[in-house]
């Protein structure tokens, strides 16, 4: 899966030759970031509509578009177990927020804060490792 924030879409891919298989099989996004699978659910960083949407991962059909709603051009997403970590831009004040993956609440809206536009996340273990785009840095957070 790949979101493409320029054309609103979340498209498939053929993971070894980069082929597409269905470029158009989500549409109708609001630039689109992050994108984190969990079993058969497709999480999407929706970051012009402010929202954490939820879409079969096999049909692309929308399951929840408000799963997570109130954010502020949400981009990167992680997941580690039932915990989904989700970096925002909170009327520019930068954070990353935990939210339960299953039921979309808060956990720790504002898990890390003070951060100079956080727009990846990655987990490595219990490490969260965050893209921040302006200052050109990643950081190091225990997860």
């Amino acid at each position: 899966m790949v979101a493409n924030a320029g054309t609103g879409t979340v498209g498939e891919y053929d993971a070894t030759t980069g082929a597409a298989i269905n470029a158009n099989f989500i549409t109708g996004l609001k630039s689109p970031f992050g994108l984190a699978v969990l079993g058969n659910i497709l999480l999407v960083a929706n970051s012009g509509a402010g929202a954490i949407e939820k879409y079969d991962v096999t049909t692309g059909a929308a399951i929840n578009t408000n799963f997570i709603t109130g954010l502020s051009f949400p981009e990167g997403l992680a997941l580690s177990g039932n915990t989904l970590f989700v970096s925002n831009a909170k009327v520019f004040n930068y954070r990353v927020g935990k939210y339960d993956a299953k039921t979309g609440a808060p956990i720790d809206a504002s898990f890390i804060t003070g951060l100079d536009e956080p727009v990846g996340l990655e987990l490595l273990g219990h490490i969260l490792f965050v893209a921040n785009a302006i200052p050109g840095i990643i950081g190091k957070y225990d997860a």
